[in-house]
């Protein structure tokens, strides 16, 4: 009785080791064929894909979901120009361990960030968008009272030049907030000279690499002193 017990857990333990090997598999294979269809898409429109950037995220670091950091690669990077601004989208990976096992899966948990950034044509003061819904007060601080009661209802801004930030939503920003329904799916920031959005636990593709982009250019129009280049 005892041997075939330990026969049954060895096959069982074979079958979890192939089953393993079977799920990486494709998921290598989904990713070589998503890098080559995000690749095909982009130099289609004479746009140009590099399927990793050594230290592109130290240039946005700390904007939207990514780290302060040094010498971290962005991946999937895509580099073009959208209704007359320049533009990256790329995608950061953090990984975090889970404990060990004979799966990998499970000993690592890969979470995706993609960003999407556009370049600005002239100066406009830091600003971070968030939906009150993402988060509250209590988690993030305070947030910028603009004196609009929809925006300040609905969204948790915060700017280290509340004058220069408060100038941008008063002048056209908030209206575009609370007038534009993606803005409670996509948040929004200024930085490093740039209007970013980002989105979380999913790669970059050739299905979500154009709605976010026409979010932008849409948001850059509220912004005094943007034009396309």
């Amino acid at each position: 009785m005892e041997i075939l017990f330990y026969l049954l857990f060895f096959v069982a333990l074979a079958a979890l080791i192939i089953s393993s090997r079977r799920r990486a598999a494709r998921r290598t294979q989904a990713r070589v064929e998503g890098r080559a269809e995000l690749k095909a898409l982009a130099e289609g429109r004479g746009w140009s894909y590099e399927p990793g950037v050594a230290g592109l995220i130290d240039a946005f670091s700390g904007a939207g979901p990514l780290p302060v950091a040094k010498g971290v690669p962005g991946g999937n990077v895509v580099t073009g120009t959208h209704r007359g601004f320049a533009f990256r989208a790329f995608e950061y990976q953090s990984t975090l361990s889970v404990g060990s096992g004979v799966d990998d899966h499970m000993r690592q948990q890969i979470h995706y960030f993609p960003v999407w950034a556009l370049k600005l044509s002239a100066h406009v003061p830091d600003i971070r968008i968030l939906h009150r819904r993402w988060h509250s007060k209590v988690t993030s601080g305070g947030s910028l009272a603009t004196g609009i009661p929809q925006v300040d209802e609905e969204f948790h801004i915060v700017a280290e030049d509340e004058e220069g930030a408060l100038a941008l939503l008063r002048g056209g920003l908030g209206r575009f907030l609370i007038s534009d329904p993606r803005a409670g799916e996509l948040p929004l920031e200024v930085r490093y000279g740039h209007l970013l959005t980002w989105r979380s636990e999913v790669q970059l593709s050739t299905e979500n690499l154009d709605a976010p982009l026409d979010f932008l250019t849409d948001a850059v129009g509220s912004l005094q002193g943007q034009a396309a280049s």
